[in-house]
């Protein structure tokens, strides 16, 4: 009996651990794609002064790994600064770029009020969300993390994107 106990826990405890670094994975290659669309994403020129602001709605863990990942970097002169808005009041409505997190996208058409239809780039990771008003949604695929994105969104929006940004994409829609 003892023994069937301790083979559970250790059952229990191995899965657990897969579990946590599977996420930690997951919330890596999310920061590395917001980091990567910096740099095929043109905005506006009024958008591009001042400091280049990232909010976070969501997501804890990938406001704390892109806060790390960004304090040293810049993009073509513009500081990075990262935000964590607790709720769609606090979100800066000329941010660069607002990531709702998947808890959060029932919050994603308040949040798209809140920066208006310019010069916000608009990144979710839930299923659908190109059909709410995402710009790009991560998706996960044969168990990895893809993107897709709305062309017509971006451009609406005022951003103008490389073709290598459609290239790579698991699903462009116009």
């Amino acid at each position: 009996m003892i023994r069937r106990i301790t083979r559970l826990l250790i059952i229990c405890f191995v899965g657990l651990l897969f579990v946590s670094q599977a996420h930690s994975q997951e919330e890596k290659y999310i920061t590395l794609y917001l980091y990567n669309f910096t740099k095929h994403i043109e905005w506006p020129d009024e958008y591009q002064g001042g400091d280049f602001v990232i909010d976070v709605l969501g997501h804890t863990s990938v406001y704390e790994k892109l806060n790390v990942m960004l304090k040293s970097k810049s993009r073509e002169g513009q500081t990075f600064i990262v935000n964590h808005p607790a709720q769609v009041e606090e979100i800066d409505p000329n941010c660069n770029i607002l990531f709702v997190g998947h808890w959060k996208s029932n919050l994603l058409e308040s949040a798209l009020k809140r920066v208006g239809e310019h010069g916000t780039l608009i990144v979710t990771e839930k299923g659908g969300m190109l059909d709410k008003g995402s710009d790009i949604n991560l998706v996960i695929r044969n168990q990895k993390i893809m993107y897709e994105l709305k062309k017509s969104s971006l451009q609406a929006r005022g951003l103008s994107f490389s073709m290598d940004l459609t290239s790579l994409a698991q699903r462009v829609v116009d």
